[in-house]
């Protein structure tokens, strides 16, 4: 895989992380497995996103890529 997307998916993934911390609680939308998402595992569930919503492409990449997270790890609230 590229090596620019690699970079841009550790980034996103380190600060989805944080957010996830800043925005707890019954509002939160994304809850990852207790020992996290590998940048490889998040490429896959991003760039999975990304084939199946073509008609979103326009949209901002850190949105699409927050997207893909929240559908593949939902919080059970």
């Amino acid at each position: 895989m590229d090596l620019v997307c690699i970079a841009y998916v550790h980034g996103f993934l380190d600060g989805f992380q944080l957010g996830r911390f800043v925005g707890t609680g019954p509002q939160s939308k994304y809850c990852p497995p207790k020992d996290g998402v590998s940048v490889d595992q998040g490429r896959l569930i991003i760039e999975k996103y990304l084939r199946e919503h073509p008609q979103d492409l326009h949209t901002q990449a850190g949105l699409m890529a927050a997207s893909a997270m929240m559908d593949a790890f939902p919080c059970k609230h």
